[in-house]
């Protein structure tokens, strides 16, 4: 933000007290026009999850089996109100209320026994409202996403287990200008994030024949680009320990533990200190399959701990439901 200083034609006598005064007065304002627009953009943060990603769900499937194609659409609901300051909620409501839903359509394909690649497209409806009053909500395609990945131990059998690697990108399909009703709206409301971004993932798989119990530990990391308008989401780290336990042919029951650690957001290089932190859920869910080639999982993510950077609005819950189809080609 540039602000230009107020300069009459003034003689040297006139400045020797009035250039000072007015120059404290400038750095005040000043002072005051970047904390405004601080606070302005902070009130809008939010540690639920990153504008335009896909639903986290596609990093807790591993290397689709070889000339298979999976296809999942899933929705993903996050209901935010009230505000944390650090890891203690308060009754304040000045980031208002609102939420952010994630319609995913995800392609899981085997190319190998070892190679499989993952496409994500999201479609993210975000709404906030203000003192009961002003809403503002966008909605459009969100950023698509590819990842390559590579199973190091295969799943077979004797061993029961999978571990796998890989990597991709997220590009900038998604909208990041989106207006409403002829308001520019912040950056966590809008469809897309504008930047491409490079992902890292792991994925652990082990199952413990014929008990039922099987488990998995997934990792990813996102490392931002920066878009043309200089803003940068921050690293973020997504894990997921996820416990399963068939009780008959068609149905099963998770218990996940998922974390987001994620960096603060930078606008030209300037760090938002109301962004970034740490939050971890406990997710209980279950997946219905009846027939072999088809499941459905549904559940929810209840917040077990918080510790934000500075002031961001809470997450009181989210919901999910992903359904899934399997294609031998």
């Amino acid at each position: 933000m540039s602000l230009t200083g107020l300069h009459g034609a003034r003689s040297t006598e006139e400045r020797t007290f009035g250039e000072d005064d007015i120059m404290i007065k400038t750095a005040n304002l000043i002072f005051f026009l970047l904390l405004s627009f601080i606070l302005n953009r902070d009130a809008e943060a939010q540690l639920c999850c990153t504008t335009g990603s896909a639903s986290a769900s596609s990093f807790e499937v591993g290397v689709t089996p070889k000339n298979t194609l999976r296809l999942s659409l899933g929705h993903e609901y996050n209901a935010l109100s009230g505000t944390f300051v650090g890891s203690k909620r308060t009754d304040s409501n000045i980031v208002g209320s609102g939420s952010v839903q994630a319609y995913t359509l995800q392609a899981h394909y085997g190319i190998t026994r070892r190679w499989g690649v993952t496409l994500s497209a999201p479609f993210v409806k975000s709404r906030r409202t203000f003192d009961g009053l002003n809403t503002f909500s966008a909605s459009g395609i969100g950023d698509l996403s590819f990842l390559l990945k590579y199973s190091l131990k295969p799943l077979n059998i004797a061993s029961s287990t999978e571990i796998a690697v890989g990597s991709g990108f997220k590009l900038p399909s998604g909208s990041k200008n989106v207006v409403d009703d002829g308001t520019s709206l912040n950056f966590n409301l809008q469809p897309g994030t504008g930047a491409w971004d490079l992902i890292l993932w792991g994925y652990y798989y082990k199952t413990y024949l014929p008990s039922g119990w099987s488990g998995t530990l997934s990792v990813l990391i996102r490392i931002p680009g920066t878009n043309s308008d200089g803003l940068q989401y921050g690293n973020e780290l997504l894990y997921s320990i996820v416990i399963n336990r068939r009780t008959s042919a068609s149905t099963q029951f998770s218990l996940r533990f998922k974390g987001r650690n994620s960096s603060q957001v930078s606008i030209d290089k300037f760090e938002n200190p109301n962004t970034g932190g740490i939050i971890t859920f406990i997710a209980p869910s279950i997946v219905w399959n009846p027939v072999r080639l088809f499941s459905v999982e549904t559940g929810i993510d209840v917040p077990a701990f918080y510790s934000v950077s500075g002031t961001q609005q809470a997450l009181d819950f989210r919901t999910f439901i992903d359904a899934s189809i399997y294609f031998n080609l």
